[in-house]
């Protein structure tokens, strides 16, 4: 377990490093809910800051990562971990995730 927490770490610093951009803002959440949908993969969060800008929010995995993003909302499930994420800051839609990696108690 210790070796895939590491993992999914590593892969989601990996993505960061390849999709922040100044259109996305960083967000703490809890996942509702995570799984394929409407054409593609979708994870429904909630932002745990103390004044959240949003809750219960649907968001789209980018295509090309959909896999990996899943993997890592379903560690995050089963451990009762929080994400971090970068989306789009317009919250509009259903904005897509940039990067997603996973958050230590």
């Amino acid at each position: 377990m210790k070796k895939l927490f590491l993992l999914t770490l590593v892969m989601g610093v990996f993505c960061f490093a390849l999709n922040a951009n100044a259109a996305t803002e960083y967000y703490t959440c809890s996942i509702v809910a995570a799984g394929p949908g409407w054409g593609g993969y979708l994870l429904k969060i909630s932002d745990t800051a103390a004044s959240p800008a949003f809750t219960n929010k649907w968001c789209l995995f980018p295509t090309n990562q959909e896999k990996e993003m899943l993997a890592t909302a379903l560690t995050a499930i089963a451990n009762n971990l929080k994400v971090g994420i970068y989306v789009d800051n317009s919250l509009s839609g259903y904005p897509t995730i940039s990067s997603m990696y996973l958050q230590a108690q």
